[in-house]
């Protein structure tokens, strides 16, 4: 889960706003309480299975991920404590506690595991033990994972830059630097790798491709751009991961639109106004998202028409939102789960699940779906 940088701000200017409505907010206090006795309402279901869970250490809301490479979950906390689990059975393979405090991890590659330390140094670690190997500074701040990409490990900083260090001896290979704007949303989205390409997103709304073998900026594109009367409307940052399926790229915009791009050149495919700045969940005909107002929203894949919404949930914040089979898997900030049938937006059933909210959109492989929560639980689930 991402947290706003100036979250507060936000939150004032809406409680501002609401004073000076009269009504407004009483209203909005009614329309909370509707929402809140419908979701009370739905069936509970037994659907979710917890198949197995594991504790692994201290995380906050953000820098912090776990990968999943050759079925085998790796993962770092802000204290430095390092765990590898068999995801077949949820046995914990090996720990390992570095002398690092963390500020983002984790990333993996062939041989080596990846994070960055608060004192913004990029440090090395053996895959299989956890023994450190290496560490460069990085001068900048990180609160992104690392990605391994054509042999280098490239880190994202909060000034806007990418930086290449070689994975084998963390010499710094070459830096790309993006223009940052004024005012952004604390964090933003991990880099996504598609062969030697790396895609990612920044906070004034464009979507770059760049070379990870040499750094050079392949294409740019605008998904937002800034207008408004004050910095928060002018707020466009990609905080929601794109998604690769074939050669087609799927991204968001704070604020802004959801498009549709192909990757060889950054041609847009179709753009719709409608944003997020949550991970997208997608099948073979739609992606699902949680747009900025809240709603649950699932567009076709190839035109980018709304395909259902559930729109009269706006005041329950949802977290992440993940396909699971034939289902939709939708959490909120309370531990709650919503079931929703992905072919029409009907909202199955709902079920509390042990742990907090998902720090990140669970990651799903043949059926299961693996999620951390902001308690440092790694939990395997099924859909029944």
């Amino acid at each position: 889960m991402k947290i706003l940088k100036y979250l507060a701000v936000f939150t004032l200017a809406t409680l501002l706003l609401s004073a000076c409505g009269g009504g407004k907010s009483k209203q909005q206090k009614l329309k909370l309480e509707q929402q809140e006795d419908y979701i009370k309402s739905l069936p509970k279901s037994q659907a979710i299975d917890v198949l197995w869970d594991r504790d692994l250490g201290d995380f906050n809301d953000l820098g912090f991920e776990f990968v999943i490479d050759d079925g085998i979950s790796y993962s770092i906390d802000a204290e430095g404590l390092i765990t590898a689990i068999d995801l077949e059975n949820g046995k914990v393979l090996w720990r390992e506690k570095s002398r690092n405090e963390i500020s983002a991890g984790i990333g993996v590659g062939p041989n080596a595991l990846y994070a960055v330390d608060y004192k913004a140094r990029l440090v090395a670690f053996d895959r299989n033990q956890g023994e450190q190997l290496w560490r460069s500074q990085v001068d900048s701040e990180v609160l992104i994972p690392p990605v391994f990409a054509g042999g280098n490990v490239i880190v994202k900083t909060l000034d806007a830059k990418l930086i290449a260090f070689d994975a084998d001896n963390g010499e710094r290979v070459w830096t790309y630097r993006h223009a940052k704007p004024g005012l952004s949303l604390r964090g933003g989205a991990t880099p996504i790798v598609e062969r030697n390409f790396l895609f990612t997103g920044f906070e004034d709304g464009r979507l770059v491709a760049v070379d990870a073998l040499t750094g050079n900026l392949l294409w740019d594109v605008p998904v937002g751009s800034s207008s408004g009367r004050d910095e928060i409307q002018r707020l466009t940052d990609i905080d929601a991961r794109p998604i690769i399926v074939g050669s087609e790229l799927y991204v968001s915009a704070f604020q802004r639109r959801t498009m549709a791009l192909d990757i060889a050149g950054g041609n847009v495919i179709w753009t719709r106004p409608i944003s997020s700045f949550r991970d997208i969940a997608i099948d073979r005909q739609a992606i699902y998202m949680i747009e900025a107002k809240n709603s649950i929203v699932a567009l076709n894949r190839d035109s980018g028409n709304v395909v259902w919404a559930i729109e009269d949930l706006d005041l329950v914040n949802f977290t992440s939102i993940s396909v699971i089979g034939s289902k939709l898997l939708v959490t909120n900030d309370d531990g709650l789960a919503l079931i929703i049938n992905r072919t029409d937006g009907e909202i199955i059933g709902k079920q509390k699940f042990s742990g907090k909210t998902p720090l990140n959109q669970p990651i799903v492989i043949n059926g299961i779906a693996y999620m951390l929560t902001a308690n440092g639980e790694l939990q395997a689930l099924t859909i029944n």
